[in-house]
């Protein structure tokens, strides 16, 4: 198992390229549009409840764990976004389930969902029955039933979640036709940019070429310019980051990676970056989530299976490493 490790571990290393090198699932099991299966679990006040007493009502649910920090801060944001939508849509036939997977943790999710303000039941599944019938990807997980019961939308948390869900429970609830909530929730804005923008523009370009050029100091200086006009282009601030994990300024590239989520919460690069920080930084948990959520966005990248791997087998956990290091091979040969 050992030489197997190393071999793998080897041959990655020399095909992956750097993380700047220039249609994501939440469960294995069932897909959009199967009947969701059914489960009946107790609550944290110990109340039996079961997802087929909702029938009729369009379902929000949640699927959740707190077992690290960054897990029960995205839990707590995602229960909040809930139950947000739950009070303006709850009296228009919509609810919502909270099932939290941590073994012995009763107390401790009754306390997180009430410190979120959720008013809907939290169900207590330590033995895992739901997280395997569904097959979950990742947590938290949101997935959205309609009134049929059968699965409409499924994805991970991503912090406009809240205006995803508005948009996706009022097509169900027939408030509004999916043309209509698609109008809202792009909005297209077609205006002249102003100067600064356009600098913004040219030094983000011009990076992006020196990039190419393999000279990254001289890039990381045209995207701090970028950066600098325009905060708020979220390209800028992760390409920025993953220059300053090379420079090995890991707390700066935290917080430009961080900003460049804020800004794009899909970004499997950044996700998969800050996973390599907190790699280099040994803080291992914090490693595998984020290059999970990263793979969940984007599962052919081969270079974060990799880094998966390596953590994992920093962990000691010679069959999950062995495993991903796998799947980093075989996405490096079929490309």
């Amino acid at each position: 198992m050992k030489r197997l490790l190393y071999i793998a571990s080897v041959m990655l290393a020399a095909f992956l390229l750097p993380l700047n090198a220039s249609s994501a699932f939440a469960f294995r099991n069932i897909a959009e549009g199967d009947k969701a299966p059914d489960f009946a679990l107790l609550s944290v006040d110990g109340q039996s409840v079961s997802l087929s007493s909702y029938s009729g009502k369009v379902v929000v649910l949640i699927l959740w764990s707190a077992d690290t920090e960054s897990k029960e801060q995205r839990a707590s944001e995602l229960l909040s976004a809930v139950q947000s939508v739950v009070r303006k849509y709850g009296d228009k036939g919509l609810a919502a389930l909270s099932v939290n997977f941590d073994k012995d943790g009763r107390d401790r999710a009754a306390a997180i969902a009430k410190k979120a303000g959720a008013s809907f039941p939290t169900l207590m599944d330590e033995q895992g029955v739901v997280y395997g019938t569904y097959g979950v990807f990742i947590l938290p997980t949101v997935g959205i039933i309609g009134k049929d019961g059968r699965l409409q939308k499924a994805y991970g948390y991503t912090r406009d979640i809240e205006r995803m869900l508005e948009g996706e429970v009022e097509v169900l609830l027939g408030l509004k036709t999916k043309e209509e909530a698609e109008k809202e929730l792009i909005r297209l804005e077609v205006v002249e940019k102003p100067q600064e923008l356009k600098d913004a523009d040219r030094h983000l370009n011009l990076g992006r070429v020196l990039l190419e050029r393999r000279l990254p100091d001289q890039a990381r200086q045209e995207f701090e310019k970028a950066a600098e006009l325009d905060p708020s282009n979220a390209e800028t601030q992760i390409e920025l980051g993953l220059l300053l994990i090379e420079a090995e300024k890991y707390d700066d590239a935290v917080i430009r990676l961080t900003q460049g989520l804020e800004l794009d919460s899909k970004s499997a690069k950044a996700h998969s970056g800050l996973g390599l920080v907190y790699l280099r930084k040994n803080e291992l948990d914090k490693a595998a989530d984020e290059l999970a959520w990263a793979l969940e966005i984007n599962p052919r990248d081969a270079r974060t299976y990799y880094l998966l791997g390596t953590v994992h087998e920093k962990k000691g956990e010679k069959e999950k490493a062995l495993e991903q290091y796998k799947k980093a091979l075989k996405l490096v040969f079929e490309d």
